[in-house]
């Protein structure tokens, strides 16, 4: 996939590491199959994934609050 788009699978990994901020879990919620040593695998691999890691960086700096917001 181009221009940043990410598949279902992705999406569902980073929103899933989003919520729970452990790339394994996230894997394995995602749908990705293998054992814990795959999940713990593919997590990383997924974090290292420019695409994945711009929507999660995205998304966690729209949920920080400014300075003004405290």
């Amino acid at each position: 996939m181009s221009n940043g788009i990410l598949t279902v699978k992705q999406k569902a990994f980073a929103d899933y590491y989003i919520i729970h901020k452990n790339a394994t879990k996230a894997a394995r919620l995602a749908g990705y199959k293998g054992d814990d040593n795959a999940m713990a695998v593919i997590g990383a691999r997924n974090l290292r994934n420019a695409k994945i890691r711009a929507y999660i960086d995205r998304t966690f700096s729209e949920q920080v609050m400014s300075r003004d917001e405290v």
